[in-house]
């Protein structure tokens, strides 16, 4: 139940992150990529989380990471 918890908040983070960087600039990529994209990279940010037992500073460097790479990606 945990793993799919985990899963969830992630999927919601993305579409959060997906929103914010749509309102604030230019699409680099068509939307269809960019949901691909964010959905594959947050869902690797809930594996980390779920296979190193929610590592605090682990999964906030992972996160920054995430954001970033996002960010410039879409």
């Amino acid at each position: 139940m945990y793993n799919l918890i985990v899963a969830i908040i992630s999927f919601t983070e993305f579409l959060i992150t997906y929103n914010f960087f749509t309102q604030i600039g230019e699409k680099k990529r068509k939307t269809y990529k960019c949901i691909i994209l964010g959905a594959i990279l947050f869902e690797s940010c809930a594996i980390v989380n779920i296979m190193l037992s929610n590592t605090v500073w682990i999964n906030a460097i992972y996160n920054t990471i995430i954001y970033t790479v996002f960010g410039i990606m879409c």
